[in-house]
């Protein structure tokens, strides 16, 4: 199961747009119910900080990218940024509990 993890901070005052986004993504997300994936988003440790981590079923696309809110929500974060958009990069879990 490939695992996709993004981090990066946000502009002054531009947290908020960005946390809106996120809900409107997962609201949308959980309607439409992909079961080829797992996604989980944070705000943290640090202000204006945020994490992702998406875990793809082998072998199918990312379903997000059919999804209005998400890319809405890429978006968002091009906006809120400085310079480039951050990239999801490839990680390797090493071990989790009550993670499928």
């Amino acid at each position: 199961m490939p695992t996709l993890f993004i981090q990066y901070n946000t502009r002054e005052g531009s947290a908020d747009d960005v946390i809106k986004a996120i809900e409107e993504a997962f609201k949308a997300v959980n309607e439409a119910r992909p079961d080829s994936i797992q996604w989980t988003y944070w705000y943290g440790p640090r202000e204006n900080e945020f994490g992702a981590l998406l875990w793809l079923a082998d072998g199918v696309e990312n379903p997000l990218v059919n999804v209005k809110e998400a890319r809405l929500l890429q978006a968002a974060v091009a906006q809120a940024v400085d310079g480039d958009p951050p990239s999801p990069r490839p990680v390797r879990m090493i071990g989790s509990y009550g993670l499928n």
